[in-house]
């Protein structure tokens, strides 16, 4: 029994808590006159990214920059299925729409978390269910008890969804990615932190392997968009770069970008540790702090002397108005999808 439960907590927390120091990347997620149809049509739209022009980074300091385009209509309605609005979406946000961007993005996240935890989710809380606790001990029964708690809050999610992503196409639910990128170039914030992010769990896009041109996208837009978010006092974003050239997730997109540097790592994560409590007051922190001590002993003095200095002017002229680094230990970088 313990070794189930053991199985089924890892997976159910996983899911539930998201990946990457709380990366939180779950992907999120009518009628149609002919799904099939639909799928087609959606597969056109959102092949079509790879061919469009690069627009800028709009310079913005919000996470959801105001609109440089007219809005003649409101947004659909929230919960408006997917489906329904895709394609009214794009459009706007392919005008510069950046409200309608964001809102297609956020939608799109949470029908690919959608499809996942349906597939998933009720296997594991039958299982959950399914387990005799006559002998189990305390901490078998915290731990059944705990993953119950998640597979309801899961089910619940599924539930509040369910009008909004039932009967998604794949490719539309899929197309996180390519949707990420145009929202960030607009100058989303949060669209930034989850294009970079990789736009779904464990920093892989779902529809990659149908899509090669997104790696050729993100290999050519992921750094400049970094940099732009770091450059808007941006805390998610030096994690997530302190992490990629540490390359302590490598099989994510991001780090196959900035490989293994371990005086950029060192760079980012003392900015990290500037914006950080103090380390007798948070563990978190002194292990940063110990990471930090680890790097530096592979770095020249005069490697470390210059990251320090880096870090330091960069603290002083890009967070002077968000001085407190609050993701130093916990971080979300699609937070749509939640």
């Amino acid at each position: 029994m313990q070794r189930y439960l053991w199985i089924a907590a890892i997976v159910i927390v996983a899911l539930a808590a998201g990946w990457w120091l709380g990366r939180g990347t779950a992907p999120a997620r009518g009628s149609m006159a002919a799904e099939n149809a639909d799928a087609d049509s959606g597969h056109s739209r959102v092949n079509a990214r790879a061919n469009a022009p690069k627009r800028p980074v709009a310079h913005t300091q919000s996470s959801t920059p105001a609109n440089t385009a007219s809005v003649s209509k409101p947004l659909p309605p929230p919960g408006t299925p997917l489906k329904q609005t895709f394609d009214e979406l794009k459009a706007r946000a392919d005008a510069g729409d950046v409200e309608a961007a964001s809102r297609l993005l956020r939608d799109t996240l949470r029908c690919q978390k959608f499809r996942r935890l349906r597939q998933i989710v009720p296997q594991f809380a039958k299982m959950a269910l399914a387990e005799k606790v006559d002998d189990a001990s305390k901490d078998q029964l915290r731990i059944s008890s705990q993953m119950l708690d998640a597979a309801h809050d899961q089910l619940k999610y599924l539930h509040d969804n369910e009008a909004l992503c039932d009967g998604t196409p794949n490719n539309l639910a899929e197309s996180v990615l390519p949707v990420a990128l145009e929202t960030a170039q607009l100058g989303d914030l949060t669209a930034i932190n989850c294009y970079v992010g990789g736009g779904g769990e464990f920093g892989l896009p779902s529809g990659l392997i149908d899509h090669p041109e997104w790696l050729v996208e993100y290999k050519e837009n992921a750094l400049s968009l970094a940099n732009t978010a770091v450059e808007k006092g941006n805390w998610t974003m030096v994690s997530q770069l302190a992490l990629a050239y540490g390359e302590s997730y490598p099989t994510s997109l991001l780090p196959q970008v900035t490989g293994n540097d371990p005086a950029m790592a060192y760079r980012y994560g003392k900015l990290s540790l500037l914006g950080a409590p103090s380390a007798d007051k948070d563990k978190a922190v002194a292990h940063l702090q110990s990471r930090l001590d680890g790097l530096a002993e592979g770095l020249t003095a005069e490697q470390k002397a210059a990251a320090d200095a880096w870090a330091q002017n960069a603290y002083m002229t890009y967070f002077e108005g968000t001085p407190n680094n609050t993701a130093y230990n916990h971080f979300s970088t699609c937070p749509a999808s939640e």
